[in-house]
């Protein structure tokens, strides 16, 4: 099997040698627990290696997401310039949820990354639209028998059409998403980390300020469940 380097130093060797190629690996955790970080430098080590990336963010505008990542000294700007990189940003309340999933379809068709970020999935689950259920239906070529669907059906039905589109193609992503306050599940829809090949977890300790990483779920490789320490540095994260 080959794996993908994550960027991280100390990281690989964790997981076995990267993630798999191919695969889908959700990255999850409460706010501030470095979850874009750990997306953006895996994404910059795929551009060191003269790869293809694409990121696609539903929370942050591009010059935003360049200038975070001048943070860390990668200079991204470059490799826009050369279309070694591609940066789609979505304003989610005036962009319908059909329209999203077919313009990711199309770019990363068009585009052909070996990388792919999503940060993070949460926003769209939330903008998965009541409304749209038949045009939504349709997009996705989803067999649903009523036509009055529920918020849930529908958002499982976004992530799953969206997901499923960007696994036929020849890349290796991550899943970003968010889970709120209190909550036991890994996502906000609660339906993603069953979709995805591996789950990591972040955490930060707000009283210690330590911060840790545990590998819930990861079908290629043998892992251990304990978590581990990690340090947010001057060129990002180190396990």
């Amino acid at each position: 099997m080959k794996f993908i380097s994550t960027g991280v130093n100390g990281f690989d060797k964790v997981l076995g040698g990267g993630y798999a190629e191919k695969s889908l690996t959700l990255i999850t955790g409460g706010p501030g627990t470095g979850k874009t970080i750990l997306g953006l430098q895996y994404l910059y080590e795929g551009l060191k290696k003269k790869e293809k990336v694409m990121l696609i963010s539903f929370e942050e505008d591009k010059e935003v997401i360049l200038e975070q990542a001048k943070n860390f000294g990668w200079d991204l700007e470059k490799y826009l310039k050369n279309s070694q990189l591609e940066i789609l940003t979505f304003d989610m309340p005036s962009t319908h949820v059909v329209q999203v999933v077919e313009k990711i379809s199309k770019e990363v068709r068009t585009h052909k990354p070996k990388r792919i970020v999503l940060d993070s999935i949460s926003v769209l689950s939330l903008f998965a639209e009541v409304a749209a259920g038949v045009e939504l239906a349709n997009s996705l070529d989803l067999n649903l028998d009523q036509l009055k669907l529920s918020e849930g059906v529908l958002t499982i039905g976004a992530v799953m059409g969206l997901l499923s589109k960007i696994k036929q193609y020849d890349n290796t992503s991550l899943i970003i998403a968010e889970i709120p306050e209190g909550q036991k599940m890994l996502s906000r829809d609660s339906y993603t980390e069953f979709i995805c090949d591996g789950v990591i977890k972040l955490e930060k300790n707000e009283k210690t300020g330590k911060r840790e990483i545990t590998i819930v779920k990861m079908r290629t490789a043998n892992h251990k469940l304990t978590p581990f320490k990690f340090i947010m540095g001057k060129k990002g994260i180190n396990i």
